[in-house]
């Protein structure tokens, strides 16, 4: 091969993984929008500007107001989820938030992380998982290397047959590439994202202010049963890396509805925890607190009223137990400014939409019975006034 043949093959490579890593973010942010937005967000935090992370599943982000406890304590905290996340994939976004703030005083971990079953199933329950939270991450982070590498590895350890190496993690492109024949996917839109402004908090067009379908109840049991080998194994790897760290570290159970399984479970994770040395915070389904059903919008999840008292109770906790500088004022913090506006503003446009729209239903109901009232014919009219 000449000079020129070798220039030539290697600026075709370049151009050939330019468009593979284009075409990946675009697919990236288009299939699992909502998380890209809430992921990115944080990851356009100034660097040394956080002191508090919180990380896990949507008991987290449905829970924590982190805009409400910056303006009312100045606590500067961000809530890091997204759905179901893995347990496995908690410690390279710890190492993550230790690697990008100095600042970091205080992780928060979600305790439901660890209640989950994976050992047995198919490599799609891995899967499902673990690309919600890889594919909101920024193409080019290292923590998305770590990620995809991380659930490569559980998922070849675990599952029989799985290979190690799969490129659809790293260019989601081969995953999704089918979305071109779609009629509503717009490659020009999917290439610009939106940052969420609400330092991480869910804010739901419909859920945030949908009362609970049913009441939220959940099952009490002193027993105690087995974690998933892969979380147990998850947990030890975080416990192991805290004792390098000097940050401290707290787990939280938010209250939800819970089965006999995931109560048991949540007992030897408190068990293993008091041994460890480690700090949780395990929250109940207090009436005296919470409206069961006016403050969840489903058994699992408070909705913005539900994450209202939440917070203000967990504010509380944190100024109470840890030593959290007040960061209001501080100029490098200001990112935290109005977030909490944010949050209400969002919230009282979607409670006058849904009045709007009871009060249109309410109306049309009335015409309608009116109508029913009224004679519709001459004939009608000439025997209602016999």
């Amino acid at each position: 091969m000449t000079k020129k043949q070798l220039f030539r093959a290697v600026v075709f490579a370049l151009v050939l993984l330019c468009m593979f890593t284009f075409l990946s973010d675009v697919f990236q942010n288009g299939s699992n929008r909502a998380s890209t937005y809430k992921t990115r967000a944080y990851f356009e935090l100034e660097e040394d500007t956080l002191d508090v992370a919180f990380l896990g599943t949507s008991g987290i982000d449905r829970y924590w107001l982190a805009s409400k406890a910056y303006e009312e304590q100045g606590i500067a905290s961000f809530a890091f989820a997204t759905d179901g996340y893995p347990a496995w994939l908690m410690l390279p976004m710890v190492k993550d938030f230790a690697r990008r703030h100095d600042t970091l005083k205080l992780v928060v971990l979600d305790m439901r992380a660890f209640t989950a079953t994976y050992t047995g199933a198919d490599a799609e329950r891995y899967e499902v998982r673990a690309r919600t939270f890889a594919e909101a991450l920024p193409f080019f982070s290292l923590t998305r290397l770590d990620t995809i590498s991380k659930t490569l590895e559980v998922i070849s350890e675990n599952v029989e047959g799985e290979d190690r190496f799969d490129l659809s993690y790293l260019f989601t492109f081969i995953k999704y590439h089918s979305r071109w024949s779609e009629d509503d996917f717009d490659p020009y839109a999917e290439t610009e994202y939106k940052v969420s402004p609400y330092m991480g908090a869910f804010i739901h067009k419909k859920l945030s202010i949908r009362p609970s379908p049913k009441k939220v109840t959940t099952v009490v049991t002193e027993k105690r049963q087995a974690i998933d080998p892969v979380c147990l194994e998850a947990l030890y790897e975080l416990l192991d890396y805290f004792e390098t760290q000097d940050f401290e570290v707290l787990f939280l159970n938010t209250p939800h509805e819970q089965n006999a399984r995931d109560t048991r479970r949540l007992n030897t994770l408190c068990d293993i925890l008091d041994e460890e040395g480690y700090n949780y915070v395990y929250c109940d389904l207090d009436e005296s607190i919470y409206d069961l059903q006016n403050d969840f919008y489903n058994p699992d999840h408070v909705n913005y009223y539900g994450s209202e008292k939440f917070s203000e109770r967990f504010i509380s906790y944190l100024k109470q137990n840890y030593d959290l500088p007040d960061r209001r004022g501080d100029e490098r913090y200001s990112q935290w400014e109005g977030t909490y506006d944010n949050v209400k503003t969002a919230i009282a446009k979607l409670e006058a939409a849904k009045k709007a729209k009871e009060e249109q239903a309410a109306a049309e109901q009335a015409a309608a019975a009116e109508k029913a009232t009224v004679p519709t014919s001459a004939a009608q009219a000439a025997a209602v006034q016999s």
